[in-house]
C-alpha cells in the first residue's frame, strides 16, 4: 500500500498501516534514524503536499530540526519502495569500449540481480544517471535488510594493433550515501580488477554492504557510486 496522495485526507492510521509504527508523531519521524526494512525508505522521492520532497527532506530534516512534524509530509509514502541508485561511470580508456551491467546482491554473488546495461565509448565517453529507479522493491527483494552493488564488465577493443592491447586497468571506484543522513552512511568500495576483450568479469563486487563493521548498506538507504575505467 501507499499513504494517500496530496489532495486527499490523511490520518495517523494511514501512516501506521504503512509503517507499523505506534501512532505517535515522534515515532513516525524518528523512523528516519532506523536502518533496514523497518526504517524510513529513503528511496521515496515524491512526498509531501506538492510531491516534490524526498524522504530525507520530508521526514529526516523535519525530525532533525524538531519542527513542522505534521502528517502532510507523509503524503505518497510506501514502505516497499523501489530501490533507487545514482551512478557515474567514466571510460578514460582510449583502446576499448566498455559495457557494464549493474546490479544488487544480498552478499552472495549468485544472487545478483542486474537492473541496467550501460555502454561507454572509449576515450572519455561517460554515462551519468542520477536517481535511477531499479524497479526492485527493497523489502521483498532483500528481506535480509542489506545489499551490495556489483557489476559485469566487458571490453571491446577498438584501438590499433593486435588486441587486447593494454586492456582496461587501474580502475577506480568511490561511493557514498546519497542522502548522507540516518544510519549506515559509510560505504566500503573495491576497485574493478584489470580486464580486456578476451577476459570479461562477472558479478564483481564494487560496493560492499554486507561486511561486518561500519560499512553495512541497509536496504532503506540509497547509494551513489562512481567508477573510472582507465
Amino acid at each position: 500500500m501507499t499513504t494517500p496522495i496530496a489532495g486527499n485526507p490523511i490520518s495517523m492510521n494511514d501512516v501506521y498501516n504503512e509503517t507499523n509504527l505506534n501512532r505517535n508523531m515522534d515515532n513516525f519521524f524518528d523512523v528516519a534514524n532506523v536502518g533496514g526494512g523497518g526504517g524510513l525508505m529513503y528511496h521515496n522521492l515524491a512526498m509531501g503536499l506538492s510531491s516534490n520532497l524526498t524522504a530525507k527532506s520530508a521526514i529526516y530534516d523535519q525530525y532533525n530540526s524538531g519542527t513542522n512534524m505534521n502528517l502532510s509530509y507523509w503524503y505518497n509514502y510506501t514502505q516497499d519502495a523501489n530501490m533507487i541508485i545514482s551512478w557515474k561511470f567514466t571510460n578514460n580508456n582510449t583502446e576499448n569500449d566498455v559495457d557494464v551491467n549493474l546490479g544488487f546482491s544480498d552478499g552472495n554473488p549468485a544472487s545478483t540481480q542486474n537492473f541496467v546495461a550501460l555502454s561507454l565509448p572509449s576515450a572519455g565517453g561517460q554515462d551519468i544517471q542520477d536517481d535511477y529507479n531499479t524497479n526492485l522493491p527493497a523489502n521483498t527483494t532483500f528481506p535480509g535488510g542489506l545489499y551490495d552493488v556489483r557489476c559485469d564488465v566487458s571490453a571491446f577493443f577498438v584501438g590499433g594493433g593486435r588486441p587486447p592491447g593494454a586492456g582496461v586497468n587501474n580502475n577506480n571506484t568511490s561511493a557514498s550515501d546519497t542522502d548522507g543522513v540516518g544510519p549506515g552512511t559509510a560505504r566500503g568500495v573495491q576497485n574493478i580488477p584489470n580486464f580486456d576483450s578476451f577476459n570479461p568479469l562477472t558479478q564483481v563486487l564494487i560496493v560492499d554492504g554486507n561486511i561486518s563493521g561500519a560499512n553495512l548498506i541497509y536496504i532503506n538507504k540509497r547509494t551513489t557510486v562512481n567508477v573510472d575505467f582507465n
